[in-house]
């Protein structure tokens, strides 16, 4: 077996006694050297129901080793992994140690995994919160700086936090995929000597559109032969492609289509130059005259006057036109996260719309007063 520590002492199966999760991990690293062919892996719930799938040992070793050859992971490297190991990108993190021979660090799935590590490593994958509170804390971002590669998945990186890694010495790498393709099947490179726009593919996968405009993919970590996403995308070239936003996340409001993320985008930018930190998202609320509205949601904490303000007197310069412009403010006290640490907005939504007496802030845009009034 690899070398593998949890929170500093190595795993072993001579121990009379185990957390919960040294037992998953222990579990399954000898299920896997025994040669067992399925696997059960579980989806997020970020966009439907969270749900268990079969994976086969054949789609891990090949996801491991095309991501081996991409990063140029190899023998002797040490890995660390701060994600839940049940889910795709915790359990590839075990997978790739195993088909490479890195060693592998477990530690704490929390906001900061890295904040209790004493001892540098090569290889990590971290969800963009947890990327972003190890550069805000002076330990870790030091343990950041020695590492070769970091890779983030799980949400789409802020551009306030891609500003933050140029100036990491890591190489770091938004990446693309998902539990149905066994991780990710392409990445884009953050910063570096040669940061990039696009996704690039790794190697053995096709990628085209369907009518819809959305990404379709043959992956040799695929059970289908292709897989159609709900990801609407531009084609850059026969293996780059650039992420526009996902199709069930277009809102229909008054007959406009208008697509959430695009607003998200908006919003991140003006925050990220003036230096403020907020929770949100944008989604379609029903609305009796436009069949949807678009409507910002808000944790409380993020609620200031300055956030408000900024909002109405910033986010038009940064829209196509204000038919983008939010039409209601809904406040709440704190998000729902799913399992895998993304927030549930299918949840949050639902709650909303079951409960009309939720405090919305309903307000014009063309006269809305940014001291606080409304």
């Amino acid at each position: 077996m690899i070398p593998i520590t949890i929170n500093g002492k190595l795993l072993s199966d001579q121990r009379k006694t185990f957390t919960a999760i040294e037992k998953e991990i222990l579990h399954f690293v000898k299920a896997w050297e025994a040669g067992q062919e399925d696997f059960e892996l579980h989806t997020s719930g970020s966009t439907g129901t969270p749900k268990a799938i079969k994976i086969s040992r054949k789609q891990m070793e090949q996801s491991a080793l095309m991501t081996a050859r991409a990063l140029q992971l190899q023998k002797g490297d040490r890995a660390v992994l701060g994600m839940n190991p049940n889910m795709v990108g915790g359990r590839m993190m075990i997978v790739r140690a195993l088909v490479t021979e890195m060693a592998l660090e477990v530690v704490e799935a929390s906001l900061n995994p890295l904040l209790d590590m004493q001892q540098p490593f090569d290889f990590t994958a971290l969800v963009p919160m947890q990327l972003d509170a190890a550069i805000e804390n002076p330990h870790s971002y030091q343990l950041l700086n020695q590492a070769k590669v970091v890779i983030i998945g799980g949400a789409p990186m802020s551009e306030g936090l891609i500003q933050k890694c140029q100036k990491l010495k890591c190489i770091v790498y938004a990446t693309y995929g998902m539990t149905e393709t066994v991780s990710h099947i392409a990445l884009k490179a953050i910063n570096g000597p040669q940061p990039q726009k696009d996704f690039h593919t790794l190697s053995g996968v096709k990628i085209q559109r369907d009518e819809r405009g959305c990404l379709q993919i043959e992956s040799p970590t695929a059970a289908e032969d292709v897989i159609t996403t709900n990801d609407l995308v531009e084609l850059t070239s026969p293996s780059s492609f650039r992420w526009l936003g996902r199709i069930d996340r277009t809102i229909n409001t008054g007959g406009i289509k208008i697509q959430a993320e695009l607003i998200e985008n908006a919003i991140e930018k003006i925050l990220t130059k003036h230096h403020i930190k907020a929770h949100y998202f944008i989604e379609g609320t029903q609305d009796q005259k436009l069949g949807q509205k678009i409507s910002l949601f808000v944790e409380t904490s993020s609620t200031d006057r300055e956030f408000q303000g900024l909002i109405k007197t910033k986010l038009i310069t940064q829209l196509p036109n204000r038919y983008h412009l939010p039409k209601c403010f809904i406040l709440v006290d704190k998000f729902k996260l799913l399992p895998s640490g993304k927030v549930d907005r299918r949840g949050i939504l639902q709650d909303f719309e079951n409960d009309q007496t939720h405090p919305a802030y309903h307000f014009n845009f063309l006269s809305f007063d940014p001291s606080g009034t409304k």
